[in-house]
């Protein structure tokens, strides 16, 4: 697969490049399969092979309902939705986004309790001070005997 081309302009909150197309906003992920493939029949999805949302190379997208991609995206592992009544668990280490183990963890907590400084702690692990504080706190990866297992990494 060739390399992405990240879209330079405006990037959503939630990781989508969007601009303005005569006077309508679009994303540009969409607008960019438009450019290359022509229309996109009305309720279809453009997809990225790669999973990068700023991503506008052609190649790199196709067309998608919206079960195709979130099906994608759960083979992928990037996202936990319910889907035909099945629930799948994605939390803690096994969500697409976790920088951490629940090893990790539980050994940060330890070494907090023991006085380690949160700065410490970032120099050692791969989140930063607020996490770290969060974790510590409980606000994050909480973890116990499944009532209290819900994790926002």
């Amino acid at each position: 697969m060739s390399e992405c081309q990240n879209f330079g302009g405006f990037i959503r909150p939630d990781g989508y490049g969007q601009l303005r197309v005569n006077g309508k906003t679009v994303r540009a992920h969409r607008h960019a399969y438009e450019c290359a493939f022509g229309p996109i029949p009305e309720g279809m999805c453009v997809c990225h092979s790669c999973d990068n949302r700023t991503c506008i190379t052609p190649d790199h997208l196709f067309l998608g309902t919206q079960r195709d991609n979130i099906r994608d995206a759960i083979q992928k592992g990037r996202f936990a939705p319910v889907i035909d009544n099945l629930k799948h668990d994605f939390s803690g280490e096994k969500h697409g986004n976790a920088k951490l183990t629940k090893e990790q963890v539980e050994l940060i907590r330890e070494k907090r309790k023991s006085g380690m400084r949160l700065r410490e702690l970032a120099d050692e692990f791969p989140v930063g001070i607020t996490q770290l504080h969060r974790i510590c706190k409980m606000e994050r990866w909480r973890i116990g005997d499944g009532n209290d297992s819900k994790v926002i990494p």
